[in-house]
């Protein structure tokens, strides 16, 4: 299914439950996503086809996720792949690995360059949402970046013969983006930066002056949509109030050891209260950072430690001797009347 996922092949109505799927411990492991689920009477972890973790299709599921607004899967599945480069021999990445534990199955090839490219596509395309049309002259950057991401530079990104360097800086209530044009011709330029949801865009402008933008909201994040020319160098400001984000701790994946990281499953904030679905193992505690500008009131599932005006870091435990992963639903309870001002 990663394939028809990565092309956009899945039916609208079965798009959600296949991408609920692919997150759950059933299918995501701490190294990949695995070819069959767990539950299927087919899985053999150390198989080939039938359960063993491919770095190729799982890059395929990270790309599909950023593309969908799923971002924290998508990181977490882009990061399993970086983690390859260093786990066995230095610099390679092999073919496959097994299901159930981190390590290359005996049928694995150990430099395996598709593998290899499933790091470029789900960067280039899924993280950053970065395309560039040198026919038609058009350029598309729509970044999901991680919570705690606030610099950005791309260097000498390359459209046909033109190239451009991209400078993203964010804080707590700005973003800006420059972009220096060494291109002999003009483009249109597309910017869609992802936000947490209910962020309030106050104000955006393109080389100082004031210009419209449309707000694009998902059920899990917001987007500021800005369409200009790109003639020659371009800055971007976009002041904003925080909204609600979050981030999932990455696992340390080491070989040998067994699938035990925090997965996300869903998440969606209706009214005052967002909830956040996960799959832990048993016995374990995770710590989730959550950036707001909203006062958390209380927690069901958690414990709530506020860090300053904007972090906050919730903690959870799964009360489990089951010796597997457990489903888990915790709800923060917001006062959105109780924004600080920035």
């Amino acid at each position: 299914m990663s394939v028809p996922l990565f092309f956009d092949l899945i039916e609208s109505d079965q798009l959600e439950n296949t991408l609920r799927q692919f997150a759950s411990a059933n299918m995501s492991t701490d190294w990949g996503v695995r070819g069959v689920s767990r539950q299927s009477k087919y899985y053999d972890p150390i198989s080939y086809n039938n359960g063993s973790v491919w770095p190729f299709t799982t890059g395929y599921v990270a790309t599909a996720q950023h593309k969908h607004h799923r971002a924290i899967n998508g990181w977490h599945n882009l990061l399993a792949n970086v983690s390859l480069t260093w786990l066995d021999a230095l610099g390679w990445q092999t073919e496959l690995l097994s299901g159930e534990y981190c390590r290359p199955v005996s049928t694995s090839v150990p430099h395996q360059l598709f593998s290899a490219s499933a790091i470029i596509n789900p960067l280039v395309m899924g993280l950053l949402g970065l395309e560039g049309d040198t026919v038609s002259r058009k350029i598309t950057f729509a970044p999901h970046l991680p919570m705690d991401w606030n610099e950005l530079v791309i260097k000498n990104y390359q459209c046909g013969k033109d190239s451009f360097d991209i400078l993203f800086h964010k804080s707590i209530d700005k973003l800006k983006l420059e972009i220096i044009n060494r291109a002999e011709r003009s483009y249109q330029f597309f910017f869609s930066p992802a936000f947490g949801l209910e962020t309030k865009i106050e104000s955006v402008s393109v080389n100082g002056k004031a210009v419209p933008s449309q707000l694009k909201t998902t059920p899990y994040d917001v987007h500021c949509e800005i369409k200009c020319d790109l003639r020659e160098n371009l800055s971007v400001e976009i002041q904003y109030q925080q909204g609600i984000e979050f981030n999932i701790p990455s696992p340390e994946i080491q070989i040998g050891s067994p699938s035990q990281g925090l997965k996300l499953i869903d998440y969606n904030l209706l009214n005052n209260v967002f909830t956040i679905t996960v799959q832990g193992f048993s016995e374990k505690e995770y710590v989730i950072p959550v950036k707001t500008d909203f006062k958390i009131e209380n927690v069901e599932g958690g414990r709530i430690k506020k860090i300053n005006d904007h972090l906050w870091e919730l903690v959870t435990r799964f009360n489990n001797t089951s010796k597997d992963f457990v489903t888990k639903k915790i709800q923060l309870y917001l006062n959105k009347s109780d924004r600080p001002e920035n």
